[in-house]
């Protein structure tokens, strides 16, 4: 009895030595947590859409007579490039400044046969050949989601030629453009890196005026320039 007590107490006490012996199975491993995604850096882009113009006037005619109003409506595309810089606040604020200029791509538009107050029927066309803009923008963050407006200067062109109808033009104007833009959209990190974006923009180029010297007249003419966009791009963020 004796022998067999004594052996009970020897595996006890081993028993008890291997359960203070350090184990070796390994820690678990915790994994750091992600990092929440920041707007605060440069990029640049490239974007396309549609782009909806419409010019406005009257004009003084070869013989200095005033022509009814016109309005020439046409639907276009846009293809540019953007490029500028976001600062995250701590939170969710975001403001940024951008830059573009796009190419306006088969912008021709004509009205033929406008009135003119003595008789006699008149050719308007108009065409826009770049848009451009310098814009603040204020968003909201919501993770990889920026959602912003903007808006700023911008500038573009219009040409306009005038001409009787059926004849060739009597006068050509090809008139450099400022003006304002406003806009919103929404901007979404693909990845750390790629930035997607979809966005409609209202720009007004205002109206120029500019004088007509076709036969020694010396008559003001004047149009107006607006347009919409809805266009898409996607920057690669610095």
């Amino acid at each position: 009895m004796k022998t067999l007590i004594s052996a009970f107490l020897v595996v006890l006490s081993g028993a008890a030595f291997a359960a203070d012996l350090p184990s070796k199975k390994m820690a678990p491993i915790m994994e750091a947590p992600a990092l929440a995604f920041s707007w605060t850096g440069a990029y640049v882009g490239g974007q396309m859409g549609y782009f909806g113009s419409r010019v406005t006037g009257p004009f003084t005619n070869s013989t200095g007579t005033n022509s009814s109003a016109y309005s020439i409506n046409k639907s276009s595309f846009l293809l540019g490039a953007y490029a500028g810089y976001n600062y995250q606040f701590a939170g969710n604020i975001v403001v940024g400044v951008e830059g573009d200029v796009d190419a306006v791509l088969g912008n021709r538009g004509r009205r033929n046969g406008i009135q003119s107050s003595i008789g006699g029927l008149n050719d308007v066309t108009a065409r826009q050949t770049y848009n451009g803009a310098i814009r603040g923008r204020l968003g909201y963050a919501y993770d990889r989601a920026l959602f912003y407006v903007a808006g700023g200067f911008a500038f573009g062109n219009v040409k306009t030629t005038y001409a009787h109808a059926g004849l060739v033009p009597f006068l050509g104007v090809n008139s450099q453009r400022t003006g304002y833009t406003l806009g919103a959209g929404l901007d979404y990190a693909i990845t750390n890196n790629i930035i997607a974006r979809l966005e409609y923009r209202y720009t007004d180029l205002g109206r120029k005026s500019f004088n007509n010297p076709t036969l020694g007249i010396d008559a003001a003419d004047s149009v107006k320039a607006r347009s919409n966009a809805v266009l898409v791009g996607v920057a690669y963020k610095f």
